[in-house]
């Protein structure tokens, strides 16, 4: 129903008829119950169950999508550590890598938000987290819409999980994209450092102290003067069914607050939208984030290797990859017989790499039978799934961790902490 000041809302209408004595309608009753908050909450709800299943889909998948891109990124590896003499050919295999980390980076994103769980927080140089998340967001902005960037390279750090930074970045021009879809226009992006005091116009909801400002700028449709204040409300959306879920700033809104941000609009109808996002200088010592150390060499080894996974290209690859580092290798595709030419000589092999997922026996299973009969075995486990790194933490037989596609510096690394620390 509608309002008289122009709100639709839901309600519950029950209808009865009235008789007489004889059985006449002389009267009929209607009541209404406004039930908007509860259509609400089960469109909520509806949600909900909707990004259940698709966390439970993209954690089905993620492993065998990982299995997929582990040969293209490890092969793309080996050829990079040859000479290649042409440089066209050296550029050609660095794209097939990069492409191949994005989408290990994507599957890593639909996991995180799947799981909705509490995320790490390190620090992160503000810098190359924007510029790394606008390096994927030139890939798919069309033509149509221009790209101007400005980033300060001195913004210093901020204490932030960096895949919710990135999606932060991705979610706000997304949006943009979509206000400027029809007609295009101009994006701009900048990055800066600025100081925020009680005296600061405009930045009185703001503590006063050092920031980095993220800004996103679009000349698209803007917003009405009368919404700007509820669209980091869920699921509140002026866009057309299937231009997105409702949930995209409100999920940014909620990132930027448990970071210790904040966020502003600045918008009317017809002249673009600009946001701007605070997140406060850290500088307290924390861990930093690198997830492969590009000052890591690559180091070689001659001990003999057990390795184990039950996808056969996987398998190949890493075998390659472990020879070319100077391992001897032996390896099988299930995880049953592997066991069974273990316990035949326990102290053939100096370290055992297993995949997580396997038919018979997981990962786990084959670490913790193998450690009953060698406690001093160095037993490193890959997977795709996260969460599992982070089970295997508190599991004693698991010594190692490699995240796929593996990068072959973190190989060689883990392979010689693991090794020589045995050795000692």
């Amino acid at each position: 129903m509608v309002c008289k000041n122009g709100d639709r809302v839901w309600v519950s209408l029950a209808i009865d008829a009235i008789k007489n004595k004889n059985d006449k309608i002389v009267e009929i009753r209607a009541m209404g119950i406004d039930i908007s908050r509860r259509k609400t909450l089960e469109k909520q709800l509806f949600h909900a169950q909707k990004m259940e299943a698709i966390g439970t889909l993209a954690r089905g998948i993620a492993h065998d999508f990982n299995n997929v891109l582990s040969p293209i990124s490890g092969y793309a590896q080996m050829l990079l550590m040859d000479d290649i003499k042409k440089g066209a050919q050296k550029e050609q295999v660095s794209i097939i890598l990069d492409c191949a980390r994005h989408a290990k980076d994507l599957v890593n994103q639909i996991l995180t938000f799947s799981r909705q769980k509490e995320h790490k927080r390190v620090l992160v140089k503000a810098e190359n987290a924007v510029t790394e998340a606008m390096d994927l967001v030139t890939n798919f902005l069309p033509s149509s819409i221009k790209i101007q960037i400005g980033i300060d390279q001195h913004c210093g750090y901020i204490m932030a999980d960096p895949i919710q930074i990135n999606q932060v970045i991705m979610n706000l021009v997304t949006n943009a994209c979509h206000a400027m879809e029809k007609d295009g226009g101009l994006l701009e992006v900048s990055l800066g450092r600025v100081k925020i005091a009680l005296s600061t116009t405009g930045k009185e909801g703001i503590k006063p102290g050092e920031y980095v400002l993220l800004s996103v700028k679009d000349t698209g449709h803007g917003i009405e003067k009368e919404v700007i204040t509820n669209i980091f409300e869920p699921y509140f959306s002026t866009k057309e069914e299937g231009k997105g879920s409702g949930i995209g700033l409100s999920v940014v809104h909620g990132i930027v607050e448990t970071h210790g941000g904040y966020i502003q609009v600045e918008s009317c109808k017809g002249n673009g939208a600009k946001f701007l996002i605070y997140f406060p200088v850290c500088r307290s010592p924390g861990e930093a984030w690198e997830e492969t150390r590009p000052d890591l060499a690559v180091e070689f080894g001659t001990e003999q290797v057990l390795l184990v996974d039950d996808d056969k290209k996987v398998a190949i690859m890493h075998t390659h990859m472990l020879e070319r580092l100077g391992y001897g290798v032996t390896c099988f595709t299930d995880s049953p017989t592997a066991l069974a030419v273990y316990a035949e000589n326990p102290k053939r092999f100096d370290v055992v790499i297993t995949d997580l997922t396997m038919p018979d026996l997981s990962g786990f299973d084959l670490a913790n039978k193998m450690v009953e009969m060698n406690p001093s075995l160095p037993i490193i486990l890959c997977t795709g799934l996260g969460d599992s790194i982070e089970r295997g933490r508190n599991d004693a037989s698991v010594k190692g961790f490699l995240s796929k596609p593996v990068e072959i510096k973190a190989l060689s690394f883990t392979l010689r902490r693991l090794l020589d620390k045995d050795s000692l």
